[in-house]
């Protein structure tokens, strides 16, 4: 079993953590991959189902909790997405630039659709961002106006 969870950690993982990071995956579809990623820990068959006594939320935790320290993928694609939206709002290169164009409208972002895989994975952690943002003045000298967080 100590060698499927190493397996699981140095390669699924990590080749997932890298697909994650640049796309949003489907919640759906990071469930199956986690029920695949649990019934070959605990029997070595991705297909085989295993009654076990342990909970899935315990096999994230860290190791000095008593968790096997195996992320959970719906956590991270979470984490991945604000991740790419706080770089998105605070990004000055062009991809950012265009996007803000094409999604931003004063303080405020669109309601519509448009194609983009990059806005649709942000889009939700949008308002996480600006609900959990604040400004700080400093000295009240530079203070700009439009959205800046």
């Amino acid at each position: 079993m100590a060698g499927r969870v190493q397996l699981v950690k140095s390669i699924i993982q990590s080749m997932l953590t890298y697909s994650i990071s640049i796309h949003y995956w489907p919640i759906a579809l990071l469930k199956a991959l986690e029920k695949c990623i649990r019934n070959f820990i605990w029997s070595g068959d991705k297909d085989k189902r295993k009654l076990v006594l342990v909970s899935c939320k315990k096999l994230c935790l860290p190791l000095n909790q008593g968790g096997l320290n195996i992320r959970s993928l719906i956590n991270l694609n979470n984490a991945s997405s604000l991740k790419m939206c706080w770089t998105f709002l605070h990004s000055q290169k062009s991809w950012a630039s265009l996007l803000k164009e094409r999604v931003l409208r004063s303080i405020s972002t669109i309601q519509h659709h448009i194609s983009s895989s990059l806005w649709s994975s942000m889009k939700e952690e949008f308002k996480v961002i600006t609900e959990n943002s604040i400004w700080l003045l400093g000295n009240g000298e530079n203070i700009n106006s439009e959205l800046s967080i």
